[in-house]
């Protein structure tokens, strides 16, 4: 997941109203003044990114879940930042058309152990050959199932899709990082399998191969065809789905588990879709017109990804009726997740 710039250093004025009393009573909306964009530009810098992001999760947790003793604080704070230090992010420098885009690379230290594993590095030349063939007979193709039989385990396979393909775009920042570093000769031969991967499932390409017909790229659930209409690019659905499959393992309540990374991938939304009242309030209501379509897919794409990662998702809601409710009141709809059972 790239997280845009604005994410951090907006996060970093929460920090400095943490200490009021104020701050744990939270519990809807507030309206403040607003800042200068860049009056904390400071927190754009590795040593401060992740207290920003543990206060901004920590901010929503307190708008969410209406706590108000210092120990449900505490675990919810302490919940957001086992999430935080397991996305592990870093950033890489991508050269694209002579410009420079600095773009953020997550679960570094993972992706450093999976590509030395030689069962990873296996499944990363098999599935290079594989989805080629795939793709140019337009064969059907499940990329879950397929990576299943290889891991032999749904949370490996899980982490293997979301730290391998976190990113299908161009800047490919899982293989700009690898690239920086000194590889055995099998491990570059992995890192070659899994660009070529990641340039087969560029959105664009995909399209052009009218991959719906074809090829599956999310796990089934039951009564949710996640494959006909979440958007073709992985970091909304499987990075989530791992954070909250780990949170779970690490013995964090259920809603802990799916409600922290899906608030994650929905702050990362809410920039864009209402920037006037980010990070402070939630989007105003708004009609889904064509150009908000897919965004509104993309946070769909994150709840569905922290549900399936929970073990939650018997909780996965029709596409549709999430879009209705969400548009209408998007503060409601998040705090009414939070108490989801």
């Amino acid at each position: 997941m790239k997280i845009k710039q604005r994410l951090i250093p907006l996060g970093l004025l929460l920090t400095l109203i943490s200490s009021s009393p104020l701050y744990a009573n939270i519990k809807g909306d507030p309206t403040p003044a607003p800042l200068p964009d860049d009056s904390l530009s400071f927190c754009r810098q590795q040593r401060w990114a992740k207290i920003c992001l543990n206060t901004l999760l920590t901010y929503r947790c307190h708008q969410y879940f209406n706590l108000t003793s210092p120990i449900e604080a505490q675990l919810c704070s302490a919940a957001a930042q086992t999430m935080v230090d397991y996305l592990d992010y870093k950033t890489v420098q991508v050269i694209e058309d002579n410009k420079i885009y600095r773009f953020k690379i997550i679960f570094t230290n993972e992706l450093r152990s999976l590509i030395k594993n030689p069962k990873v590095q296996n499944y990363l030349r098999s599935l290079a050959v594989d989805l080629k063939i795939a793709m140019r007979r337009h064969e059907p193709f499940d990329l879950f199932k397929y990576t299943l039989k290889f891991s032999k385990n749904r949370d490996i396979a899980l982490k293997w899709i979301a730290i391998l393909f976190q990113d299908t775009t161009f800047s490919q920042v899982q293989v700009t990082y690898l690239e920086e570093l000194q590889l055995t000769h099998d491990e570059w031969e992995a890192k070659e399998a899994m660009k070529e991967v990641a340039l087969l499932l560029e959105p664009k390409n995909l399209t052009k191969e009218k991959f719906q017909s074809w090829l599956k790229l999310y796990p089934g659930i039951d009564g949710n065809d996640l494959n006909s209409y979440l958007n073709p690019s992985f970091y909304h659905f499987y990075p989530m789905a791992l954070v909250a499959s780990h949170l779970k393992q690490n013995q964090w309540t259920k809603n802990y588990a799916f409600m922290i990374p899906f608030t994650l991938n929905s702050d990362y939304e809410f920039q864009t879709l209402d920037p006037d009242r980010w990070p402070w309030r939630h989007p105003a209501p708004f009609k889904i017109t064509s150009n908000l379509d897919w965004k509104m897919r993309d946070i769909y794409s994150g709840l569905v990804g922290s549900l399936f990662g929970a073990g939650r998702e018997d909780l996965t809601p029709s596409l549709e009726n999430f879009k209705k409710r969400f548009a209408a009141n998007p503060f409601k709809t998040m705090k009414e997740w939070a108490y989801k059972k």
